[in-house]
């Protein structure tokens, strides 16, 4: 059972140090200036203990001794650059090592969302791609060379100890081992602890998170004293998991301070007795307690280090569980020949369903090329979810869908997504200026285009009466803008991509009907030609397409004219009836 715990806190550990092999050269340089920078210190240590027992026992200075006064400044010289090589290519190590580690998550976030991250809070993630990332990096970057660095110095120890006072100096290594045991030992409880405070930390991260994007709609709704108390229970909970860390890690400590005592005094006493009966040296035993008290100081430092095993493993396998995470749409395929721009749509017996809730059954829909239909039904139909589909944030569970008579998943997804555009109901507006927003889209665009795509977008006006116009900063998620604003933005986008294929979920459900049909007429322009999916609820919207879509609990019930649909579909009927009041 106990090996099945260490291998548990070990594994998340271990699995993670091949991939570190790729910087084998700044791991060297950082070892040998980290071994050279002890063995500096502790020979300046040494040294000086030796150098005072000299002068104290001849009571006078001789060459000897002038030549350990010149060697003691190269000592401290030696210090000063080991320390300093050392700093350079450990942060220059760390560096490449957390970039790495943030890549790999962002590709792994990248790779399985939407679908891998529809259960996991967004403080979570958030949590795993940076504080645990850098806990991480933190480990690897200074604690295992330091770990090693230590061992190799602390067996350097020892040999000159042996050599100063006998086999007694093999206390040295057996004390420093021991010191570095302590925290090994009480691994599994540090990995449950540590485990515990990442979760915590994500989880508070998470509550902040949601209090800060949901701020209007907590104050407008008075929610904010029950925010504030929940705030306040997930900040109790991470400090009574730090208090248990810390009483754990406090007992180490003394238990480590205590070892080295009873080690110094047991030591000393013996090399007395040793001196007493002639065995050692009375000018060997201060250098001997200097580089056992030295060994034992490093031990400890990286003692303290280990101390944060737990936590590292936990953070580790947060890490883990992230990047495990298996593709959840799988991108192959050539890139597709398409004859023109005219691109038709078809659906094809699609079932799809979100854990165990069915939400397309059995669809099929074909869209012509350039026809523009609106796709109708109530709420929770699977109308956002067969745009979804189309642009491939999900996989159907049978089914297909083809783009021109291709199966969209032999489409390589980039080519794919500048096929289809998919405009939502609720766009997220980046935090940068309104021209950043916008090159998202289309980075090659010229000053003359975005004006043209706010202009068509029927918000060029407002954007010119802003201070700076284009270069004006929005807040993050859009903030400084109104919902209408910022749905009209996410258009302008559109706009500017220009597909083939244009699917708009709700897109201009926050404007006014005015300026909702100026829009359509607008777009109708710039639209002609295009395949366009129009998902709405509102009919002036729905009237406006070629042809209506009407879903009925995840299946096609009727599709046509809005005309031929109101004559001869009930369920339809009944469905804009409220619209139409």
């Amino acid at each position: 059972m106990k090996q099945i715990l260490y291998r548990d806190a070990f594994g998340p550990i271990l699995r993670l140090l091949p991939g570190l092999s790729r910087y084998k050269k700044h791991e060297a340089l950082i070892f040998v200036m980290l071994l050279i920078h002890r063995i500096c210190v502790t020979a300046i240590n040494v040294m000086s203990a030796a150098l005072v027992s000299r002068i104290l026992i001849l009571r006078e200075v001789d060459q000897l001794a002038c030549w350990m006064l010149i060697s003691l400044g190269l000592l401290v010289l030696s210090v000063g650059l080991s320390w300093w090589l050392d700093m350079w290519f450990a942060h220059v190590y760390s560096y490449k090592i957390i970039a790495d580690l943030r890549v790999d998550l962002f590709d792994a976030i990248n790779r399985i969302s939407p679908a891998g991250l529809r259960h996991r809070k967004t403080g979570d993630v958030a949590a795993a791609a940076m504080s645990d990332v850098e806990i991480t990096e933190w480990f690897y970057a200074h604690t295992v060379i330091d770990f090693l660095a230590t061992h190799v110095a602390n067996l350097i120890f020892t040999i000159a100890m042996i050599i100063l006072v006998g086999p007694s100096g093999l206390i040295l290594l057996v004390v420093t081992t021991l010191i570095l045991l302590v925290p090994i030992l009480t691994l599994t409880l540090q990995t449950k602890q540590g485990d515990n405070i990442r979760r915590s930390l994500a989880n508070q991260k998470g509550r902040c998170l949601e209090m800060i994007q949901g701020s209007r709609e907590i104050m407008s709704l008075g929610l904010a004293n029950l925010q504030l108390d929940a705030i306040r229970d997930s900040t109790l909970e991470v400090q009574r998991h730090k208090r248990s860390y810390l009483i754990r890690s406090g007992i180490e400590i003394a238990v480590s301070q205590l070892m080295i005592s009873a080690a110094t005094i047991g030591a000393l006493a013996w090399l007395l007795g040793l001196m007493h009966s002639g065995k050692v040296n009375l000018a060997s035993i201060p250098p001997a307690m200097m580089l056992l008290s030295a060994s034992c100081i490093a031990a400890l430092s990286i003692s303290s280090m280990l101390r944060k095993l737990g936590e590292v493993s936990g953070a580790t396998s947060r890490y883990f569980e992230l990047i495990d995470k298996p593709r959840q749409v799988h991108d192959h395929g050539n890139t597709a020949e398409f004859t023109d721009g005219l691109l038709s749509l078809e659906f094809r017996d699609v079932c799809f369903q979100y854990d165990q809730a069915k939400v397309i059954n059995d669809f099929s829909l074909l869209i012509p090329a350039g026809s523009s239909v609106a796709l109708v039904g109530r709420t929770g139909a699977g109308k956002s979810t067969l745009a979804a589909l189309v642009v491939r944030l999900y996989e159907p569970q049978s089914g297909e869908i083809y783009i021109d008579g291709k199966r969209i998943d032999s489409i390589p997804l980039k080519q794919l997504r500048q096929l289809v555009t998919l405009v939502p109901q609720h766009p997220y507006i980046f935090r940068g200026t309104i021209r950043d927003n916008l090159l998202m889209a289309k980075p090659s665009a010229s000053e003359d285009e975005l004006w043209q795509s706010l202009k068509i977008a029927q918000i060029m006006d407002t954007i010119r009466n802003l201070p700076k116009q284009l270069d004006t900063v929005i807040g993050e998620r859009g903030a400084t803008l109104s919902g209408g604003q910022r749905q009209r933005l996410s258009l302008a986008q559109a706009f500017l991509r220009n597909s083939s294929i244009v699917i708009f979920d709700e897109s201009v459900s926050n404007l006014d009907p005015k300026l909702e049909q100026e829009l359509i007429e607008a777009s109708r322009f710039i639209y002609e030609g295009r395949t366009t999916i129009t998902i709405a609820h509102r009919l002036s919207t729905i009237k406006s397409a070629d042809c209506v879509a009407f879903l009925h609990e995840g299946k096609l019930a009727a599709f046509g004219p809005h005309s031929e649909l109101i004559q001869h579909c009930e369920p339809y009927r009944e469905f804009v009836a409220p619209t139409s009041a």
